[in-house]
């Protein structure tokens, strides 16, 4: 049963704790940082959907990469979601990637995952988790870098967290150190 929500705050840290639900038993066993963040990305698109439409603000989830990752019916307006890995939980210097249909004019909803196997430690036994830093601002298309490889074949834009913190922005989950 999916929690009522009483803010957008309460939202994606609802949707956050389904993620993580769900991404828990199979993260273990993916080494592959990339392939780990291509779950997670999917799992929050599939899970805000779902969420937001089961608390009656309808939402269409994308069926391609050129539409966005949710569409809110009501108000006409899309919503992308950006996932990147970080290496601690600290978030710091972080970038999020895409292709060119990444540069879209749109609300953004950035969020980096830090997962935390279970260890012992002098104080106890702490479970496996993940963490979040989530945070919402509007992209012009035009502040997207492109990023270059030296490859004619490769193509990717990129924004970074000091993109997002020359900007207005709102923190939906977690903190940035």
């Amino acid at each position: 049963m999916v929690e009522k929500s009483s803010g957008i705050n309460n939202d994606w840290s609802i949707i956050s704790g389904l993620v993580t639900e769900k991404a828990l038993p199979i993260l273990p066993h993916i080494r592959s940082k990339k392939l780990r963040s291509e779950i997670i990305s999917n799992l929050f698109e599939s899970q805000a959907a779902e969420y937001f439409n089961s608390i009656g603000q309808l939402v269409k989830p994308c069926l391609s990469d050129r539409d966005p990752d949710l569409f809110f019916i009501e108000s006409g307006k899309p919503l992308e979601i950006k996932v990147t890995g970080a290496d601690d939980e600290t978030n710091t210097k972080l970038k999020w990637m895409g292709g060119k249909y990444s540069k879209r004019t749109s609300d953004y909803v950035f969020i980096s995952w830090h997962y935390q196997p279970a260890m012992n430690t002098l104080y106890g036994h702490k479970d496996e988790t993940i963490k979040y830093f989530i945070a919402q601002t509007f992209v012009d298309e035009s502040e997207w870098s492109v990023m270059d490889n030296g490859n004619d074949n490769y193509y990717a834009t990129v924004y970074t967290t000091e993109d997002l913190f020359r900007k207005d922005y709102q923190v939906l989950v977690g903190r940035h150190y």
